[in-house]
């Protein structure tokens, strides 16, 4: 099997091993796995956080993002900010009915970690981890060539 097809199939099985270990806080929340990985990003960013910024660094569409973010905001756990400085732009907050749902969701995404990872040492690690990075940055910039109005 050729490499990128390799990446490519581990990236769907991460994702459907992902909703396997998370069924138990998605059924109890009502929440996906797209809606809990925004409240995680929203957690764990540094400053503030919009749909543009959640869209570009989850790799999600703007309408995605948009009708999760109305989701989330219907249940309580968002809180929208707008910016002073750009009526346009909206900050994503995140509401304290949150935490409790981030907490379990790190403990999930830990465990998901320790099971896919433990037996790959930490060399190898770092090595996969950066070229991952190179990879993922040479297809945003081909992407980028093409459709230079969106981004991802």
């Amino acid at each position: 099997m050729k490499t990128i097809h390799k990446i490519l199939l581990a990236g769907r099985l991460y994702h459907k091993i992902s909703e396997q270990y998370c069924k138990p806080i998605t059924k109890k929340t009502g929440l996906n796995l797209t809606e809990l990985r925004i409240l995680s990003l929203i957690d764990d960013s540094e400053g503030t956080v919009n749909a543009r910024d959640i869209s570009e660094s989850l790799g999600l569409s703007k309408s995605l993002v948009s009708k999760s973010v109305d989701h989330l905001k219907s249940k309580g756990y968002l809180v929208l900010k707008p910016d002073p400085d750009d009526m346009r732009r909206v900050d994503l907050g995140l509401s304290d009915n949150a935490e409790p749902i981030l907490t379990s969701f790190l403990k999930i995404k830990t465990k998901l970690k320790h099971d896919i990872a433990d037996d790959i040492d930490h060399e190898n690690f770092v090595m996969l981890d950066q070229s991952l990075d190179n990879i993922i940055y040479q297809m945003r910039s081909l992407y980028l060539l093409k459709h230079p109005k969106n981004h991802i």
